[in-house]
């Protein structure tokens, strides 16, 4: 065994010493590659100021007495708006001369810490947000779900009631 590990040693004495350190001249440089796959994309720009504030609306959900509504706050430049704090709904329905007054427990806000109980406002990305809140429904009522934007310490205008519904039909924007 002594002699297999004299052997070893040798060997590996000379093989160092033939190295001097220097690895040779660079070589040219090779092809450029493929270009890679498409990346996740850049945010949007993110509203600084605005004057016109534009609410898209993706997802409206009733049931089980309570509203879930997702959408997008962009200004008059489509830079998302991402400071909002305070949104109202209420249940209005249609009568002769407009809508009528929201019904007894139809109505859920979130404006900061003063809120409804069980409600609350997410911003889920830069400028989607879902807000939630207790609210009460019938089949019978037909009624128009009413949301106001803004108008508080965010520093977002207040907005026109926008009716995001005008009959009940659960599920479906």
């Amino acid at each position: 065994m002594n002699k297999k590990l004299l052997w070893a040693a040798m060997f590996s004495a000379v093989a160092l010493a033939g190295c001097n350190g220097k690895d040779g001249a660079q070589g040219p440089q090779g092809p450029e590659g493929p270009e890679g796959p498409e990346g996740p994309g850049t945010n949007p720009p993110v509203a600084e100021t605005f004057e016109v504030v534009n609410a898209q609306f993706a997802n409206l959900e009733l049931g089980d007495n309570q509203l879930s509504v997702e959408f997008e706050l962009t200004n008059e430049n489509d830079h998302v708006i991402t400071q909002l704090k305070r949104v109202r709904a209420y249940v209005a329905r249609v009568q002769d001369g407009g809508l009528g007054a929201s019904h007894n427990g139809g109505y859920g806000y979130v404006n900061g810490d003063d809120t409804t109980e069980g409600a609350s406002l997410e911003q889920t990305e830069d400028g989607m947000y879902k807000f939630t809140t207790p609210i009460a429904l019938s089949d019978s009522q037909d009624p128009q779900i009413i949301v106001r934007l803004g108008g508080g310490t965010d520093g977002i205008p207040s907005q026109r009631p926008l009716v995001l519904r005008t009959s009940f039909h659960r599920n479906a924007l």
